[in-house]
Parts: structure tokens; sequence; C-alpha cells
């Protein structure tokens, strides 16, 4: 297949963290983490007084942080993509994920894995989730937002690979139609008269 378009978001790949509404109150403004760590020790103290065994600090300020980080790095990619005026395809495209291989690693593990398959956590499903969910984030109809959102999204391929820091980024290559479902229709009822 030749590629009709190559995209490159010079941005890490990061992952979808999934919350709930009731952790909306830990973004709300206000919320301070001296406050949360305030909550996190008394969390703490209160599973003391009652005998718990192997008793744990609160987690309400490591919560909030990594909810920060995770909307930070939406609206990275959402200002890319606004900068560069990017439609995300909702077809006919492979998303390439190029993962930065962890510091700790020595040389000797980083030459055996660099450019190889990607096949710890996270998932791959959530790192399309985040850069679907930053490109394309659902629209709620009952406000009157308008707009295309991920669940137009129809086919596509994806992959996840391990790259020295430097390399870490976003592929998204584009290709025909035609081309694209030849290699995949083998097996499926509707691609065969």
């Amino acid at each position: 297949m030749i590629p009709t378009k190559e995209t490159v978001i010079d941005i890490h790949p990061s992952t979808h963290v999934r919350s709930t509404k009731n952790e909306g109150w830990l973004l709300a403004d206000g919320v301070t983490y001296e406050y949360l760590e305030m909550l996190d020790d008394r969390k703490l103290e209160k599973d003391i007084r009652a005998g718990k065994e192997n008793p744990k600090r609160g987690t309400l300020a490591a919560r909030k942080k990594q909810l920060e980080i995770h909307n930070a790095h939406k609206q990275e990619i959402r200002d890319w993509a606004a900068r560069h005026e990017f439609k995300m395809p909702l077809g006919h495209a492979a998303v390439w994920f190029y993962v930065p291989m962890p510091p700790s690693w020595r040389t000797k593990k980083r030459a055996e894995m660099i450019y190889t398959v990607h096949q710890n956590t996270p998932d791959l499903d959530n790192y399309l989730k985040q850069l679907y969910d930053s490109i394309m984030p659902r629209k709620n109809r009952l406000k009157g937002e308008k707009g295309m959102d991920d669940r137009k999204i129809f086919c596509y391929a994806a992959f996840k690979v391990w790259v020295p820091v430097e390399e870490a980024c976003i592929k998204i290559i584009e290709y025909q139609p035609g081309e694209f479902m030849e290699v995949f229709k083998h097996g499926h009822p509707a691609f065969h008269p």
C-alpha cells in the first residue's frame, strides 16, 4: 500500500486515564494539594484508630496530579491539532505509537528492544483512546455541541513500538480506501460477492 498522507505528532504518546464523575471535585478551583494531603492524613489516622492491618495513607493528592497530567497531555494534542488544522481520519489509516524506552533500561536492553513491538502495559487501546479523545472529544448534543467525535471512526490499524526518547511521537498514515480494505477484506462476508 502506498500512503496518501503521513502526519507526525511530535508529542510523546500517553494513555487514557479512566476517571469517574465522582472524581471531578479533585480538579475544582480551590481544591489544593495541601487540602488533599490533609484528607489523606486523616484517612491514615482513621485507619490506625480502627486498628486496620497495614494502614495506608489516602491517594487523593496523587490522583489529582495524575488527572492533571492526563488533561494537560490531551490539551497539548488538541492544541497541536488546532495549530496544524489536523482532522483525524475516520478510517483507512495506520496509527503508530512510538513509545520512548524507559531511562532505567541498561544499554544492552535498549539495544535489544529498539524498534521492537511494545508488548507491555499500557495497552494499545488506551493509547488510541487518549489520542481520539484528545482530537475528537465526545460531543454533548443536548448542550448543542457540534462536530465529529470518535464514534465516527470505523477502521484503522494500530501499532506500538519501542524507540529512543528523541524519536517518541505519534504517526498517522492514511491510505486509499480500496487498497486499505483489500489488505483486510479476507474472511468478511461483506467483501465477497
